[in-house]
């Protein structure tokens, strides 16, 4: 959005973005009118580990790195700007960097002095093993007599025979086969675009694409439509956290995308034999996924354990593409429309009237 948005806009679709973040799993650690510090993920209770290494004569110490490389908490800001854009500000954690480093330092320490225990026990015993007992007996060699051919004298005036040398001659046998060369065959391609940052009409062309994550906010798979690559802030022009099945617009307009997943063109997405009425966690095509009419959902009762739903009129991830939405708790209905693009859920829906 170009236009400045008044207060209350602001602060409303803040509220909406920090709303769906906590939907995701995060907790909110600070909040203001435009901004947000949101935590996602638990705390990893270092000394505990550290503990456990040393019982353990370090070797804990290698599932300690796992978790602090892979676990802990994670911060990030949420925030709208005066043109009620949101943008979501993923933070760096050094600390675990920092424990990751000091925890690999001492596994190196202890494979070394093992090493070196290892090698000073072989010299101990080959010494040992080396040497000789030393008496008062002086070992004496004895002479090996040398052969003597036969004499006519010692054969009694017989003179001797000296039979020649047989040669054995076979004959060579001289085998020629042809090899013959086996192609190799070529590796075939896997479709679509794997995780990383593609410029938008050089590596990827606009259009849809489609995609598939876990259920959760550690099985989801970020996404972000971006301006430039300079890391900031304002070159994320829209983005999510992808759960279960889901779409993306690349507009012409667009610079790059940046993506944790491998997706793949709308046109090599399976198509489905017929609209389903169940519909699952993710995002679905209205008239390719699912057919429009009434669906029912079960949520829980407390805001944590609501269900979030929005009927959406495109595809790009910005918050102008809702044209409904909503936190429900316990039993609820959605009625989608044969004009709404799509229908993103995070729980589980059944049509009940077409």
């Amino acid at each position: 959005m170009s236009t400045p948005a008044d207060h209350e806009s602001r602060r409303q679709r803040q509220a909406d973005a920090v709303a769906r973040e906590v939907m995701r799993g995060a907790k909110v650690e600070s909040d203001a009118d435009y901004q947000a510090v949101l935590v996602s993920g638990d705390r990893v209770n270092h000394l505990l580990h550290f503990i456990v290494g040393i019982f353990t004569c370090g070797w804990w110490w290698i599932v300690w790195i796992f978790f602090a490389l892979t676990g802990g908490e994670k911060r990030y800001i949420v925030r709208t700007d005066e043109f009620g854009n949101t943008r979501v500000e993923k933070g760096k954690d050094l600390a675990k960097g920092i424990v990751a480093a000091v925890v690999g330092g001492a596994i190196l320490l202890m494979v070394f002095l093992i090493v070196v225990s290892a090698v000073s026990g072989s010299g101990s015993e080959t010494s040992s093993g080396d040497a000789v007992p030393t008496s008062g007996v002086t070992p004496t060699r004895t002479p090996t007599p040398e052969p003597v051919e036969p004499t006519a004298s010692s054969l009694g005036g017989v003179p001797a025979i000296t039979a020649e040398p047989t040669v054995d001659v076979k004959p060579t046998v001289t085998s020629t086969s042809t090899a013959t060369a086996t192609a190799t065959p070529e590796p075939t391609p896997v479709p679509g675009y794997g995780a990383g940052t593609y410029a938008v009409g050089r590596d990827i062309t606009p259009g849809i694409y489609a995609g598939r994550a876990g259920e959760g906010l550690f099985a989801s798979c970020y996404w972000a439509r971006l301006s430039g690559v300079s890391g900031q802030l304002d070159d994320i022009i829209a983005n999510d956290n992808a759960n279960g099945q889901f779409y993306i617009h690349v507009l012409e307009s667009d610079g790059y995308l940046e993506v944790g997943c491998r997706i793949v063109p709308i046109e090599e997405w399976p198509l489905p034999d017929a609209p389903s009425a169940s519909v699952e966690p993710g995002m679905h095509l209205v008239g390719r996924d699912i057919a429009p009419g009434t669906y029912q959902g079960e949520a829980g009762t407390g805001f944590l354990d609501s269900c979030y739903w929005g009927r959406l009129s495109g595809l790009s991830g910005e918050l102008d593409d809702i044209i409904a939405n909503d936190n429900a708790n316990g039993s609820f209905y959605v009625s989608v429309s044969p004009t709404d693009v799509a229908l993103a859920t995070h729980c589980a829906l059944e049509l009940v009237e077409e």
